[in-house]
């Protein structure tokens, strides 16, 4: 990583930190041309723990969605993609989406 002469070294990691926050909103407001306020959907960004029987930790990786429901369907295809795959954790930010395989089977939280 390469700083600029008025950067710290962990002012980058603060800012995507915080770009990293803003996405995890699942709509945003806006005006049409009439100034008639509206929301939209947009990509909403979830955290999939893949439990491994070949490593010691989980391996994280980011879903970029629009919603629970296509979150949960990669998830679970995830989990069936391979014997090694032993569970998956679904979140986003820190409500637990879904939780499948021997890190046992829930239902999501209302």
């Amino acid at each position: 990583m390469i700083h600029g002469p008025s950067e710290e070294p962990g002012h980058a990691l603060t800012k995507a930190s915080a770009h990293l926050t803003a996405l995890r909103n699942e709509t945003f407001s806006s005006e049409d041309a009439f100034g008639i306020g509206r929301t939209e959907n947009i990509d909403v960004v979830y955290t999939l723990l893949i439990h491994d029987d070949r490593y010691s930790a989980p391996s994280l990786y980011l879903l970029t969605v629009t919603d629970d429901d296509h979150a949960g369907a990669l998830a679970q295809a995830r989990l069936v993609e391979s014997p090694h795959h032993q569970g998956v954790e679904l979140w986003h930010g820190d409500r637990l989406v879904l939780k499948l395989g021997m890190v046992g089977d829930v239902e999501p939280p209302p």
